[in-house]
């Protein structure tokens, strides 16, 4: 049976530019929901990672609105940037686990059922 050729995705950002977006969100939400101090910097207040699911569950709810009640993605991704740093505030209050293959180090892809050997690039700083 001869394989379907998958379009590869375009890349539109570069990783960099969409982890700094993120964190310049990140800030943003940071100044917008923190609680200020008498120094003046602002704090954020602690969330069970139920209630990040909570506020993750209503951006994402409104990513869709977006998506059936508007032409264009541009009002969807704005959701989406925000999903994606309330996903980095969850993982900064709560940690998160790190990655890991199975005991050979290999990874069933999920369109070919081929093991590949996992491999993790260090992270440019």
């Amino acid at each position: 049976m001869a394989r379907k050729k998958i379009q590869p995705a375009k890349v539109v950002q570069d990783r960099s530019e969409v982890f700094g977006v993120l964190m310049r969100e990140r800030t943003y939400q940071r100044l917008r929901w923190g609680v200020r101090q008498r120094d003046g910097s602002m704090v954020e207040q602690a969330h069970s990672v139920g209630d990040f699911l909570v506020y993750i569950q209503h951006y994402l709810n409104a990513a869709i609105r977006n998506m059936s009640m508007t032409s264009g993605s541009e009002a969807a991704m704005a959701d989406v940037r925000k999903i994606a740093a309330l996903c980095v505030a969850c993982a900064e209050q709560h940690g998160i686990p790190e990655r890991t293959a199975g005991p050979d180090n290999k990874i069933i892809n999920g369109h070919d059922g081929l093991p590949t050997d996992f491999y993790v690039p260090e992270i440019e700083e």
